[in-house]
């Protein structure tokens, strides 16, 4: 819940209800099947509401449901993003196998709108249905059953070890 508007998301499609009276508030663009959720997010002061899906990471105002910013990576979309203690924000792809890496991305807003830069892609943490966790510039999860850890300034594994 964003103020008064819930938000859930539905086969990659989010949607805002009145928290008060379950009216439909807004229903945004589709992009194809995510079994992620919604992630309420402030980047550059702006409050939005960040999605993993089919094509990859979108994200809307919670106010009116209008696209901010989208990012293309070819893959589905299980678990859910992370931001990094200094705003950049942190995506996964899968394939019908396993995971396929971990991206950082560089959200930012100027004059001109949104602008994503990818940072880094790293196949050193692979996650594909348990979240990871961000700490202390690091990133913990698994990559497949393996638990492993990669440096969040450039994405190289830290270690990895202990099936589970």
């Amino acid at each position: 819940m964003i103020d008064d508007v819930v938000i859930v998301a539905v086969e990659g499609t989010l949607a805002a209800y009145d928290g008060a009276t379950g009216q439909v508030r807004w229903i945004g663009p589709s992009r194809g099947g995510s079994y992620s959720s919604p992630h309420h997010v402030t980047i550059d002061g702006v409050v939005q509401v960040l999605l993993l899906a089919g094509p990859g990471a979108f994200s809307l105002s919670p106010e009116d449901g209008s696209l901010l910013w989208e990012h293309t990576w070819a893959s589905g979309a299980i678990v859910q993003p992370a931001v990094t203690a200094d705003g950049d924000i942190l995506i996964n792809a899968i394939t019908m196998t396993g995971g396929m890496g971990t991206r950082r991305l560089a959200v930012t807003r100027s004059a001109e709108g949104w602008r994503v830069e990818e940072r880094w892609t790293s196949n050193g943490l692979k996650p594909y249905f348990n979240d990871f966790v961000v700490h202390n510039g690091l990133a913990f999860g698994f990559d497949g059953n393996i638990l492993a850890c990669i440096d969040l300034a450039d994405g190289t594994r830290k270690w990895k070890g202990g099936r589970w």
